[in-house]
């Protein structure tokens, strides 16, 4: 028996996003899109995914503005490992990427192998 529509499936992530949201309206939510970790690099890489055309909530954005001040914390003070975190905007083949840098600032569009390099924890714009 499925007990989540198609929209419900495709909007919470997982059922446990879904079962926090019956729960109190004064939290916000959000759902990471993916994490990577490049052992011989020590990079730790937390991105979140949009389509072009496709905005970010101004709660999820309050909530990444929060771990990428903890996180750039964190880059000071560890030396042995090194936190990224980016919201790239693209479409399937993703042969053009827009990188924001959460805990820099900076935004940059990749093409081709350079889009290639950063989804392989390579490159970091």
């Amino acid at each position: 028996m499925q007990y989540r529509t198609d929209k419900e499936l495709n909007y919470y992530g997982s059922d446990y996003n879904k079962y926090l949201s019956t729960l109190s309206r004064k939290m916000t939510v959000i759902n990471i899109d993916c994490l990577q970790y490049k052992r011989s690099k020590r990079i730790l890489r937390i991105v979140e995914s949009k389509h072009i055309g496709e905005k970010t909530k101004q709660s999820q954005r309050e909530i990444l503005h929060l771990l990428s001040i903890v996180l750039g914390y964190c880059n000071n003070i560890a030396k042995r490992l090194m936190f990224q975190l980016y919201i790239v905007t693209g479409n399937y083949p993703y042969d053009e990427l827009q990188v924001e840098n959460l805990i820099t600032g900076t935004k940059t569009t990749l093409y081709n192998d350079d889009v290639k390099k950063f989804s392989e924890l390579d490159l970091s714009p």
